[in-house]
């Protein structure tokens, strides 16, 4: 595996190295190789202990009764390692704990899965207006306005599940 590691494999935990092509980058990966410039004497590797700031994307689980949630990880900063795994995601409502950071468990009632089949831009805004965290199902979306997220404390999240992609038909006039 070449390139920058981290983006790939954030907060990985690995038990050895046998290099790669490029200049590799290890960000919060615990068994990282030491840091290293230039060719002479070794590999270039680039190793940070901790991860400054990490914002894992949400995903979905279904419970023992067939009932779905959207799984939101806290974000987390200065950390090393595997942050939560499959076992730290439970289907109890609320906050899940985790190794360093807090998973936010979301009933399906407060999500809006929006499908590229029958959904407009402005129906989905509705729903986000409307506090609702977004799902978007796979294919393409040719969204005649922009989506409108807003942060709020009480923020919602989206998660497109791959390979979906909004197309906008007609660009803004900037």
């Amino acid at each position: 595996m070449g390139g920058f590691v981290s983006s790939l494999l954030p907060l990985l935990q690995i038990g050895g190295w046998s290099n790669g092509v490029w200049n590799m980058v290890f960000v919060g990966t615990e068994n990282a190789p030491d840091s290293h410039c230039g060719l002479s004497g070794g590999q270039p590797y680039v190793t940070v202990d901790e991860t400054p700031v990490v914002a894992e994307k949400p995903f979905l689980t279904i419970d023992d009764s067939g009932m779905f949630y959207l799984n939101i990880p806290q974000v987390t900063s200065t950390s090393s390692g595997v942050e939560w795994s499959s076992s730290s995601s439970g289907s109890s409502s609320g906050s899940t704990g985790a190794a360093s950071g807090e998973i936010d468990q979301v009933s399906f009632s407060e999500v809006y899965v929006a499908s590229n089949a029958t959904d407009t831009a402005a129906m989905i805004n509705a729903k986000l207006a409307e506090g609702l965290h977004l799902v978007l199902t796979p294919g393409i979306y040719s969204l005649d306005l922009p989506l409108k997220y807003r942060a709020t404390i009480k923020s919602s999240s989206v998660l497109a599940s791959p390979p979906s992609s909004r197309r906008q038909a007609h660009p803004r006039s900037q």
